[in-house]
């Protein structure tokens, strides 16, 4: 993944170059997509940097013994190493963005995308004065079931294209109707929680 085109600068202008995250329904690919993928160049980023650091660690590590080894063990000893290694990298990357999702979510910052809460203007409301103002994002997980971004920054459905009706009540209700599924690929709280839960097998 993190030599392809998908973490490209190319690809992020090429497939979003315009898009107005504001004129679709959150879970629209349209909509998260741009962000997504560029958190997942971001990623790349980090992963590499990680490894890297990783090697420059390893490559400085001293192996010193009183006595001469037999090769067996010899051999042992450096795939220990070896394998300390390949397991360190990974835990202190799953680490570091533990720690971000949790300062993120502890402190309830907001992403720009509008992905944790809904923003609703209306003009036409008592003694004609426009107001504003937002509701947390639910997301439905069934049948009359729901996950709230204010609680769980987990939260993910099904990213795709989506038909997007907005009623003219007092209180806003958006139907979102699902046309084309992008498989293996969801949107949810924040482009990072939600791309960790997504394969990308439908790239």
């Amino acid at each position: 993944v993190c030599t392809s085109d998908f973490v490209t600068d190319r690809w992020i202008r090429t497939l979003f170059f315009g898009a107005q995250a504001g004129g679709f329904y959150q879970s629209d690919i349209r909509a998260m997509g741009s962000a997504q993928f560029q958190t997942l160049a971001g990623l790349c980023r980090l992963a590499q940097r990680r490894f890297q650091d990783g090697l420059n660690s390893l490559y400085t590590t001293q192996f010193i013994s009183a006595k001469v080894l037999y090769e067996d063990l010899f051999r042992s000893t450096i795939e220990a190493i070896m394998l300390e290694f390949q397991l360190a990298v990974p835990s202190v990357l799953q680490a570091q963005l533990h720690l971000i999702n949790e300062i993120t979510f502890g402190n309830q910052l907001t992403p720009a995308m509008e992905s944790t809460f809904d923003l609703y203007y209306y003009d036409q409301l008592v003694d004609d004065n426009p107001t504003l103002y937002t509701t947390q994002r639910a997301i439905s997980t069934g049948e009359y079931s729901y996950c709230f971004c204010m609680d769980n920054y987990g939260c993910t459905e099904q990213s795709g294209i989506y038909s997007l009706n907005i009623s003219d009540s007092f209180s806003p209700e958006f139907d979102a109707e699902l046309l084309l599924n992008v498989t293996g690929f969801l949107s949810g709280c924040t482009p990072v929680t939600s791309l960790l839960q997504s394969t990308l097998q439908c790239f």
